[in-house]
């Protein structure tokens, strides 16, 4: 049956954004979470240590308990945030 009335939808492609063929995932990292902790770090006052790496430490520990060396590389993997493993020292 032909009709002079339009078609809807001509293209099943024209209203998409992102077409998930063409992307990639390589990864995410929980900002929320930790805006959330450092809020928590600051309300508890633990923002006056003046020392990143222990606050950052903290943080992920409330996260989930771990070594320090452990909690470096999650902190790289959950967060971005890399520490250098001199610090340990």
């Amino acid at each position: 049956m032909i009709t002079k009335q339009l078609y809807l939808f001509e293209d099943p492609h024209s209203g998409n954004i992102v077409y998930v063929n063409q992307i990639e995932f390589i990864g995410i990292f929980y900002s929320f979470l930790y805006e959330l902790v450092s809020k928590l770090i600051i309300k508890l006052g633990f923002d006056k240590l003046k020392n990143s790496f222990l606050i950052d430490l903290v943080k992920l520990r409330m996260i989930t308990p771990a070594s320090k060396l452990h909690s470096i590389e999650l902190l790289a993997e959950y967060f971005g945030i890399n520490q250098k493993k001199a610090k340990l020292l």
